[in-house]
């Protein structure tokens, strides 16, 4: 879908800390293979927090970029991968960050698309304000923490994942980003990838299923299918937004292991991981629907960015459906130039 019309005013992110993967291997807690397969080296890991919480950091900052009223927030959407939680959980999540964040009688709603539930949320805001509000507002927050049963350095295959939250606060009369097109595809043939089984010790072993389903369907014929959807969800929303491959400075896409991103992503689109974020994603491990928002943030806070630049945002959960956005940078305000914002792990 083209837009005319839509901007990101705002955008905010809660990050911890990183623990090292390598550590990580020395203490038994990470597969030594997984480790030079992967080539991540690190995965944000927060002590304290619940993702809701992180969620309300991240909000309260992007609002404050966006110089927002929380009262002319017209719809506040959440997604988080799973609500892994250390201790009381949230039934309503987006209505706990609507009454730490916002208050009011505004809707806010759960968006249940695993790791492409913040771009599938841009795309529903979008279309939510176009019927609605052109003129107005919409918060959308993402946030995850990976507590047991789920294991960061386990539960999965080719990737890590690491806790933290991100939001951005969407209008329709002006931001720092306009956002040009958006589009959403399936592969709902590959739904059963991650119908995780728990293991015997009550642990979630996604890994295995995922071996197994491509065991039976063959992996060439798995990868050609994501490959097809990625590409045809690309080319689609850069042709609606009159934007040529070439003329894409960065995609921001999943942190995932080397593999998976030249696979997943670099072959169909036939580009390096120069033009990716993997230098900084190989950093903060998969913080699942967050992945796309804390991207932009560091493109923008660290000034890896000009005006006038295009951006590709593209998210991919299980299900298998993906949403991507392309994106024109407009302004580096002045919270961009946040000292330190650049990872300090970027090394190939």
């Amino acid at each position: 879908m083209k837009w005319d019309s839509l901007y990101f005013a705002g955008v905010g992110t809660y990050l911890p800390p990183p623990a090292a993967a390598g550590q990580a291997v020395a203490d038994g807690l990470y597969p030594a293979t997984e480790f030079r397969t992967t080539a991540m080296l690190s995965a944000l890991q927060e002590e304290k927090l619940e993702a809701v919480d992180m969620a309300v950091a991240s909000a309260g900052q992007a609002l404050e970029r966006a110089s927002a009223d929380p009262a002319d927030i017209l719809l506040l959407l959440h997604s988080s991968l799973g609500q892994w939680s250390t201790g009381q959980d949230v039934l309503t999540p987006a209505s706990y960050i609507q009454r730490r964040t916002l208050g009011g009688h505004a809707p806010s709603m759960y968006v249940n698309s695993a790791s492409n539930g913040g771009m599938a949320s841009v795309e529903l805001a979008a279309d939510w304000l176009a019927v609605r509000d052109p003129h107005g507002q919409v918060l959308i927050t993402s946030a995850s923490r990976f507590a047991p049963p789920f294991d960061r350095w386990r539960t999965d295959t080719g990737l890590i994942y690491g806790d933290g939250a991100a939001s951005v606060v969407l209008s329709g009369t002006g931001g720092f980003a306009r956002i040009l097109a958006t589009r959403s595809d399936s592969a709902s043939e590959l739904e059963p990838i991650y119908r995780a089984a728990g293991a015997e010790d009550d642990t979630l072993d996604m890994a295995a299923r995922k071996r197994d389903f491509v065991g039976q369907r063959g992996p060439a014929e798995v990868l050609e299918t994501l490959q097809a959807t990625v590409g045809r969800n690309v080319r689609g929303v850069l042709e609606e937004a009159g934007t040529e491959m070439d003329q894409v400075a960065r995609f921001v896409l999943p942190n995932v292991g080397r593999p998976l991103i030249r696979l997943h992503y670099g072959v169909p689109l036939r580009i390096g991981l120069d033009r990716t974020l993997w230098r900084w994603g190989r950093t903060v491990g998969h913080i699942g629907s967050s992945d796309q928002f804390a991207g932009l943030a560091h493109l923008v806070e660290s000034r890896a960015v000009a005006p006038g630049d295009r951006v590709v945002l593209l998210g991919l959960g299980a299900g298998f459906n993906l949403t991507s956005a392309v994106v024109e940078i407009l302004d580096l305000p002045d919270w961009t130039a946040v000292p330190g914002s650049g990872s300090t792990h970027e090394t190939e």
